[in-house]
């Protein structure tokens, strides 16, 4: 009787334990501090890039402001930001340059005015 109820606690234990692992494997937890991103960013000479963005692309810098990224290696690149629209194509893009290198961060399109939340405009 004693074999039998140490076999049956310990099959118990075992399931318990199996059941416990399978829930956390099926729950993943999301960092609350944030978490890294690899991205890949085009950079080239100012003049090249702007020649790309005003040119070929007929955006204008419409804010700038100074700004931040961080590299691959998470070094911090402290830079001017500017934002570019093109109002009738709505591209924009947004750079970052040091004022000898520009590197694009980020583009697209549909550019339109955010509405202010719980305001109809």
């Amino acid at each position: 009787m004693k074999t039998l109820t140490a076999f049956l606690l310990a099959s118990g234990l075992a399931i318990l334990n199996a059941l416990s692992v399978s829930a956390q494997e099926q729950t993943p937890t999301i960092p609350q501090t944030g978490f890294p991103m690899p991205t890949m960013v085009t950079c080239d000479t100012s003049e090249k890039m702007v020649d790309v963005i005003y040119n070929k692309y007929g955006e204008q810098p419409l804010a700038t402001g100074k700004g931040s990224i961080f590299s691959g290696n998470g070094q911090l690149l402290v830079g001017t930001m500017t934002y570019w629209i093109n109002a009738e194509t709505r591209t924009f893009s947004l750079t970052i340059t040091n004022g000898e290198i520009m590197c694009l961060v980020l583009m697209g399109n549909e550019f339109e005015p955010a509405p202010i939340p719980g305001k109809n405009l």
